[in-house]
């Protein structure tokens, strides 16, 4: 129940003016090879509860408030609405997860299992976008395979997942 690209109180956090950039600076920096339950305590830090008072579009220009400015109920639809420009607005690509409702980022071993490639398959929209996200927060080359996926040459499930539910994958 935690998102990074929240503002709370009316006050824009840093992440809310470039989110995507954020996001991966920020697993980046908080992924240290000392095991997931210290990532997972540092990744919290970096968050905002979803119980903030409204949501601001990828320029930071527009507010969705999540709570009636009159004081009224709170209703559904508009939480929704905030949501929804701001996902839609902020990547301009797509992950679709699995049938089983897992993302699908998967390990490959090859050469007599003394490498290993990281793939990323079912993405839509502009995947350069997304290739370029990946070298940024993996540090190395990511490809396309004849299939059409996006390959990376070592084990980066771990980052590559974090990172998409980090933006509402």
């Amino acid at each position: 129940a935690w998102t990074a690209f929240a503002v709370c109180r009316g006050t824009v956090s840093m992440a809310a003016a470039c989110p995507r950039a954020a996001a991966a600076t920020a697993l980046r920096l908080a992924f240290r090879p000392i095991g997931p339950a210290a990532f997972a305590r540092r990744w919290l830090r970096v968050g905002v509860p979803r119980s903030a008072q409204s949501w601001v579009d990828a320029e930071g220009l527009e507010e969705y408030p999540l709570q009636p400015q009159d004081g009224g109920p709170w209703s559904p639809e508009v939480a929704q609405k905030g949501k929804t420009r701001l996902f839609r607005s902020a990547c301009p690509f797509t992950v679709h997860r699995t049938a089983s409702d897992n993302l699908p980022v998967y390990v490959i071993s090859r050469n007599k299992r003394s490498v290993d490639i990281t793939v990323v398959k079912k993405t839509r929209g502009d995947q350069e976008e997304l290739r370029k996200e990946l070298e940024y927060l993996c540090r190395c080359r990511v490809t396309y395979d004849k299939s059409g996926f996006l390959s990376l040459v070592g084990n980066h499930r771990r980052t590559i997942k974090a990172y998409l539910r980090s933006i509402g994958y």
